[in-house]
């Protein structure tokens, strides 16, 4: 899969955004419709010709509008998220869409448009751009999207004779300073569609 946004280490050490425009057209407004306008005697033809060359600029224009909108967004994402570029998911920072709204002065809306169906390839992988947006955990500085990774490898790692309780993964996040309630990490094993663990015995 081909990413709509590329993220490279500049000649300066910071980290750049390119639209990758690879494999897509330049589009252009066909000259003829000019030379059709400035030859054609009937005041029907012209006016015609007039509102297709009209229509297919702003089309263009349109098209450019929104991938300098697509670039910006992404820059700020990959500017509140330069710790996960750097050194991957456990530095995935808490961020919503306000997050990146406040720092672009876009709507909300419109970073949500931005960012659907979007991918950006980065030095850890090729993630959707919705990948970076996870709330926090109630009383906690870590996004949620770590909580689930962490958990998800602790269940990966358990003795499956003895599998972890919700309580007893919620107790070894407390160990790595992360704290979180038993049902949260419920609810984000089950988001994960993790069996519980009396399912999970000798599988």
């Amino acid at each position: 899969m081909k990413p709509d946004v590329v993220v490279l280490k500049g000649e300066d050490g910071n980290w750049k955004v390119y639209l990758n425009d690879e494999g897509l057209p330049r589009l252009r407004v066909n000259g003829e419709y000019q030379r059709f306008m400035a030859s054609s005697e009937a005041k029907h033809d012209k006016d015609f010709i007039r509102e297709r060359f009209r229509s297919a600029r702003d089309f263009i224009r349109g098209v450019e509008d929104r991938n300098r909108t697509v670039l910006r967004v992404s820059a700020q994402i990959v500017e509140l998220q330069k710790e996960f570029i750097e050194h991957g998911i456990e530095r995935l920072r808490p961020m919503v869409l306000r997050d990146v709204a406040e720092a672009t002065g876009f709507h909300e809306s419109t970073i949500s448009r931005v960012v659907k169906a979007k991918t950006i390839h980065t030095p850890q992988g090729l993630y959707d751009l919705n990948y970076f947006f996870s709330a926090r955990p109630k009383d906690s500085d870590i996004s949620a999207t770590v909580v689930k990774h962490r958990i998800k490898a602790f269940v990966q790692a358990e003795d499956i004779a003895k599998p972890l309780s919700d309580e007893a993964i919620a107790g070894l996040l407390e160990r790595d300073g992360i704290k979180v309630a038993r049902r949260t990490v419920n609810k984000y094993r089950e988001e994960l569609k993790i069996p519980p663990a009396s399912q999970r015995r000798c599988r």
